[in-house]
């Protein structure tokens, strides 16, 4: 009997990494957070990468480019590496309230009180004269 052994060379990928806007956080690949970007890796073909946006303070994830359309919401993601990819991380400030509303709302109170109580007191006023 003879035994013959076959070898298949690994073909491996660049996965590159990157957030937009730059400010706006950070990735964790397979769980190690990176320390620049855009920032590129090495993986044999096949593999599944796990990526996790990390919002910074003041940031939301909004969603990822680059991986299939069906986990572009999904955080974390796991993709498989199957040629060389380039992923975002897009991030976006939360959209605050108009504070000025409140503002406008206390002042057209504040208008609608002073308004009541003038027509009050000139409404009992011409009614205590014509009782006279």
């Amino acid at each position: 009997m003879t035994a013959k052994a076959i070898f298949v060379p690994i073909t491996y990928y660049t996965l590159t990494v990157d957030v937009s806007p730059s400010s706006g956080g950070d990735i964790k690949v397979n769980g190690t957070a990176l320390s620049s970007y855009p920032n590129s890796s090495t993986f044999a073909q096949g593999t599944s990468v796990e990526l996790r946006a990390v919002p910074a303070p003041g940031y939301e994830f909004d969603h990822w480019s680059g991986v299939p359309s069906d986990s572009e919401k999904e955080n974390p993601t796991t993709i498989p590496v199957a040629s060389a990819t380039k992923v975002t991380a897009h991030f976006t400030k939360p959209a605050s309230f108009p504070w000025w509303l409140i503002l406008v709302g206390i002042a057209a109170f504040l208008l609608a009180i002073v308004v009541g109580r003038l027509v009050y007191r000139l409404t009992t006023r011409r009614t205590s004269i014509q009782a006279h």
